[in-house]
């Protein structure tokens, strides 16, 4: 009989309330012990920011659990999806288009953060496009660190680096591709 009205109650109660997406937060996540230093970031940068955007208070163990804790469901997914995206990278494939951020110029090109952790080098022979074609002297002239840019991975080479390659408006109407509209990381300058 017991059995009998245990069942009866599983049966009316199969799932738990759904909790309210204002309802605070906290989550776990797993990463491997050798990604803790990435997810922290030098001086702290990474984990910083990543609370800094998100709201979300994180906290990281020596065996490598993250304690996300957040005042609504919104905060604590977007600290865990940068999070996972540290420890657990996507690697970035040929023909991906993000909005990268500026994060170092020289002499040379640009390079422009596409997520968290991975940056690509946009060429200066890739920087004229932005100005219509004209030899561009000074990179700084065009771009400057933190200046957002819709770049495209031209090619990877066999070190994993990234070349990227400019990705006007007109290229996007020509192609009828969209963007793939991936969020960089913000870095400060």
């Amino acid at each position: 009989a017991r059995l009998y009205i245990l069942d009866v109650m599983n049966e009316a109660i199969d799932a738990p309330d759904e909790m309210s997406p204002h309802a605070p937060r906290v989550l776990s996540v797993q990463v491997p012990v050798d990604k803790i230093g990435e997810v922290i970031g030098p001086k702290g940068k990474m984990i910083n920011q990543i609370q800094e955007d998100t709201g979300a208070q994180i906290t990281v163990e020596d065996d490598g659990t993250v304690y996300i804790g957040a005042s609504d469901g919104t905060s604590a997914e977007s600290a865990r999806s940068m999070i996972n995206a540290i420890a657990n990278p996507q690697l970035p494939e040929v023909g991906e288009r993000y909005l990268g951020t500026v994060v170092k110029t020289t002499s040379f090109g640009a390079f422009v953060s596409l997520t968290p952790g991975k940056d690509g080098l946009l060429h200066i022979s890739q920087i004229r496009k932005l100005v219509g074609g004209k030899r561009v002297e000074n990179v700084d002239d065009v771009l400057g660190v933190g200046q957002k840019v819709n770049v495209e991975i031209n090619e990877i080479d066999p070190r994993g680096k990234l070349s990227l390659h400019v990705v006007l408006p007109e290229d996007d109407q020509d192609s009828g591709g969209t963007p793939a509209g991936k969020e960089p990381a913000t870095t400060d300058a």
